[in-house]
């Protein structure tokens, strides 16, 4: 996960996030959480998340950092890694 505003938009002064859920959506239907903590730093930031075989998953921002009335939660992008079978049959 990469807090923070991309490089190619420049918007200044957004919060970071503090504190995520995420919501999995296995190949199964089953539907399970993990809450993920973010540090306060803009930039990428690793963190384990090994899930198996999933159809979707949905964050949701529940704190961040330097938050405000007028500021927006900036996350530039969210990678998955490892192994995939999207595509093949």
């Amino acid at each position: 996960m990469r807090p923070g505003v991309s490089p190619s938009t420049r918007r200044c002064g957004s919060a970071l996030p503090h504190r995520v859920t995420a919501t999995i959506t296995g190949k199964d239907g089953k539907v399970s959480t993990r809450r993920l903590t973010l540090d306060q730093g803009a930039g990428g930031q690793r963190l384990p998340f090994r899930v198996g075989e999933v159809t979707k998953v949905r964050f949701t921002v529940d704190s961040s950092h330097a938050s405000s009335a007028d500021k927006q939660v900036a996350i530039a992008e969210i990678e998955f890694s490892g192994p995939s079978n999207a595509g093949r049959s």
